[in-house]
Formats: C-alpha cells, structure tokens, sequence
C-alpha cells in the first residue's frame, strides 16, 4: 500500500464530506425549493381562473396569469440549472477525493483544480458579500444576513487556499 501523507487523507475526506453535502443541497433545492416554485405558479393559476369565473373580465385580463406562471417556470429552470451545476462540482470533489486517497497524479490535479473553484467562486462570493451558493443562485445578499453570508463565504476561500498551498508543498512528489 502507498504512503499516504495525513494531510492528503484529510483533504480527500472533506472532499468526499463535500460531494455529499453538494448532494443533500441539490435534493433540498429539487424538494423543497422547487416544489414551492410549482405550488406557487398553481396557486396563482387557480386564484386567477377562480376570480375569472367569478366575475366577468376583458380578455387582457387573462394574460397576466398566464405570465405570471410562466415566470415561476422560469424561475423552476434557473434551480435546476444551478442543481446540475452543483452536481458537477459534486461529482468532481468526489472524483477529487478518491484521487487523493489512491495517491494518483489525475487525483492531484483534480484537487488543485477545486481548490482554486473554490478560491475564485469564495472570493467573487465575499466581495459581492454573500456566500458561494448565493453567488451560484443570483443573490448578492443571503435571506439569513449579511454576516452568515460573509463567514460561509470567507471558510471556503480559507479552505481553498489552504489545500492550494499544501498541494503545491513538497506533497506533491508522492503522487504516483
């Protein structure tokens, strides 16, 4: 068996903790968030067509809800798109992860890689003053406060540069 110096078997650990934990998100996005999107283009649906037999309406009326809904579907498109980004980026801290964990050099490049996402998608993150999946989502400022958002922002940045600088150390010559 290869050596296996203790701080790549602690990077590769929290790579692998972060595929999981990229995918608990895209099962709370898809579940909760976007199940909410759809209970709200069919709650204003049913609201507007039970006000339009309710009472008689011009026919320019009816065009608002039906833009209304639309533009829940177009909110629904957006959480999905970010849910396959964020697969991605969980596929590819786990490939990282197990990579360091065999000692191979793709393992090693592939945790370089991530390390620096995950400098450039923090430090974007803290200077627009919200985390990195608010970045990813389109706002600037999180639900929680500025404060959670400028601390979930800065520990990934720290940890970014903190598995950059020991990959790049003298680790780096025991990867097959």
């Amino acid at each position: 068996m290869a050596y296996r110096p203790s701080g790549v078997v602690a990077i590769a650990v929290m790579f692998i903790i972060s595929s999981v934990l990229c995918l608990i998100g895209i099962v709370f996005l898809e579940t909760v968030t976007v199940a909410g999107e759809y209970r709200s283009a069919y709650l204003s649906l049913f609201v507007s067509l039970a006000f339009f037999q309710v009472s008689p309406s011009p026919p320019g009326l009816w065009i608002e809800p039906l833009v209304s809904m639309f533009s829940y579907l177009s909110e629904i498109n957006i959480y999905h798109l970010v849910a396959a980004i964020i697969f991605i980026f969980s596929l590819c801290y786990l490939f990282a992860g197990v990579g360091l964990l065999q000692m191979k050099h793709w393992g090693y490049y592939m945790a370089l890689i991530m390390a620096l996402m995950n400098i450039i998608l923090s430090a974007f993150a803290v200077l627009a003053g919200g985390s990195s999946l608010g970045l990813v989502l389109g706002v600037v400022t999180p639900i929680w406060g500025s404060r959670f958002g400028l601390v979930s922002g800065i520990v990934p940045l720290i940890f970014g540069i903190i598995v950059f600088v020991y990959l790049l150390g003298d680790v780096k010559y025991e990867f097959e």
